[in-house]
C-alpha cells in the first residue's frame, strides 16, 4: 500500500566487500578507531553472515569504513582475535608473506615476550564501497 500516493523508497544497504591480501598497517600514524578483543576465537565465526553483518553495522555506526580481523592461533590452543574498525582506506597495507626462515620466528617471539610456540596469524579485511 502507498502512503499519500507515494511509494516508499527501498532501504538500500551499503555494500561491504572483502579485500584479499590486505590488513591495517598499524603503527604510530595508524591507530584503529575501535578495537575489539576476543579471548577465545572458537566462540564466534567470522564466516557466519549474521556475525559479519553485526560487525559491519557496528562499524558504520561509528563512521568506520573498514573492518579488519586478525586471528591468532597457536599449537597450545591459546587462540584469540582482534577486530579493528577504521575510517581511512589509505591506512591499509599488504599482508606479509609467511616467513620461510626457521630461526627468526622463535627469536622474534622471545624478544617480544611471547612464548616460542608457533603462532599463526591470519587476516581478513572488509571495506565499505
Amino acid at each position: 500500500s502507498s502512503f499519500n500516493g507515494h511509494r516508499p523508497r527501498p532501504n538500500r544497504m551499503p555494500v561491504w566487500r572483502e579485500l584479499l591480501g590486505k590488513k591495517l598497517a598499524l603503527g604510530p600514524s595508524c591507530e584503529p578507531k575501535v578495537k575489539l578483543h576476543f579471548d577465545d576465537r572458537k566462540t564466534y565465526d567470522l564466516h557466519d553472515p549474521m556475525f559479519l553483518r553485526c560487525l559491519q553495522v557496528f562499524a558504520q555506526t561509528r563512521n568506520c569504513s573498514i573492518v579488519n580481523a586478525e586471528k591468532h592461533s597457536s599449537q597450545t590452543g591459546s587462540d584469540f582475535a582482534v577486530i579493528m574498525c577504521h575510517d581511512n582506506n589509505k591506512d591499509l597495507g599488504d599482508v606479509p608473506p609467511p616467513s620461510k626462515k626457521k630461526g627468526t620466528g622463535k627469536a622474534r617471539a622471545k624478544s617480544a615476550g611471547v612464548s616460542s610456540t608457533n603462532r599463526k596469524v591470519s587476516y581478513q579485511c572488509w571495506a565499505l564501497g
